[in-house]
């Protein structure tokens, strides 16, 4: 069975001694990696998993006083709403009723960083910003969108040398390496980075990073 702790508010009815003594408890914490790896397998949108990674646990689990409020459901909720097409006014509100005006308000913050990545010019032109110096913000921003469009369009014929040009550019991290890497994780665009030559290089490096992070998170 699974239920609410009394401290949620959640109108939660406390268990007596014997039923207490009947169960094995488990108290679930909220966690932003088991979130973000979910929301990349089920397509959310990019834009919001890649804030989510950027604010963790914060912005995740935030209880706010409003009606709506943050919490990993309410934002999977948020997450299903295609932001392409759409006027941001009109999608910050079809958030706000699911996360609240305050945890929107924030994302739409995050949102103008994510509109400043160029996929197209990065990964087909070589086109790559300075890295170097630019905020963690607009970094997870450009790994995100990046991964986003390799896991559902593929690794095309001429993006290869430009992609691992972002990979080894100066500025990008091992920590964004790894998280791209994740991005992509069992799809075509990760399989054909893999069997592709030109990667030989990293690729090493690379999997150690990516077995490393999977086994801090186990």
């Amino acid at each position: 069975a699974a239920g609410n702790l009394e401290e949620d508010e959640a109108l939660a009815v406390p268990l007596s001694s014997a039923l207490q003594n009947r169960f094995a408890h488990y108290i679930l914490k909220v966690d932003a990696d088991a979130w973000i790896a979910w929301a990349i397998r089920n397509g959310l949108s990019p834009d919001i998993v890649a804030y989510i990674a950027f604010r963790r646990e914060p912005a995740l689990y935030n209880r706010t006083g409003e009606y709506a409020y943050a919490t990993p459901r309410s934002w999977s909720m948020g997450a299903t709403v295609d932001g392409e097409g759409m006027k941001d006014q009109i999608r910050k509100r079809l958030l706000a009723s699911c996360v609240g005006a305050a945890a929107a308000g924030e994302f739409f913050t995050f949102h103008k960083v994510y509109r400043d990545v160029d996929v197209e010019a990065i990964l087909d032109k070589g086109q790559l910003p300075d890295l170097a110096s630019a905020e963690p913000a607009f970094l997870y921003a450009l790994t995100f969108a990046v991964g986003h469009l390799l896991r559902n369009r593929g690794l095309k014929k001429d993006q290869p040398k430009h992609l691992l040009s972002l990979l080894q550019a100066k500025g990008y991290t091992p920590e964004f390496q790894v998280l791209l890497i994740k991005t992509i994780e069992h799809s075509k665009a990760f399989t054909a980075l893999m069997d592709n030559p030109i990667f030989e290089p990293i690729k090493s490096s690379l999997i150690k990073l990516l077995t490393q992070t999977q086994a801090e998170t186990n």
